[in-house]
């Protein structure tokens, strides 16, 4: 269970940690980095549930519509609000560069706990688990 959870996470942060250091002109304060990476994860609950109930009720039936109207409208609409509510009218949000350290923190958060949840009721053992575990931190970057 604790390979599961570091193979889903360490690359998230890893990659977090890469565009944190790119950071040429000021540091953003640490606690907001991590309080976006929480909400990012936090995302992931209300994102689950409202998926299931358009599965449920058929509203996209075509893997297009489907691809589009989960992850086009839903899941960037909800990366958009937080970052604009929560981080936009920030004392520490004085730089462009701090609106991509932002998002890629809300970002990896959320697609870092989705792929877990996507490992938890697989066996480490089979060759799926090294598949949505280790590869997809390119998938992170969407």
């Amino acid at each position: 269970m604790l390979g599961i959870v570091t193979a889903g996470v360490a690359p998230g942060l890893a990659l977090l940690s890469y565009f944190y250091l790119r950071d040429q002109y000021g540091s953003e304060p640490l606690s907001m980095v991590f309080k976006m990476f929480i909400f990012g994860a936090l995302l992931v609950f209300p994102l689950m549930f409202i998926q299931y109930v358009l599965s449920v009720e058929g509203l996209f039936q075509g893997d297009f519509t489907k691809a589009f109207g989960t992850v086009g409208l839903l899941e960037e609409f909800f990366k958009w609000f937080i970052l604009y509510y929560t981080i936009f009218q920030h004392i520490s949000f004085d730089e462009p560069y701090d609106g991509v350290i932002y998002s890629v923190a809300v970002s990896l958060a959320l697609h870092r706990l989705k792929i877990f949840f996507i490992c938890l009721p697989m066996d480490f053992r089979t060759h799926w688990a090294g598949h949505c575990c280790l590869f997809p931190a390119m998938r992170s970057l969407e």
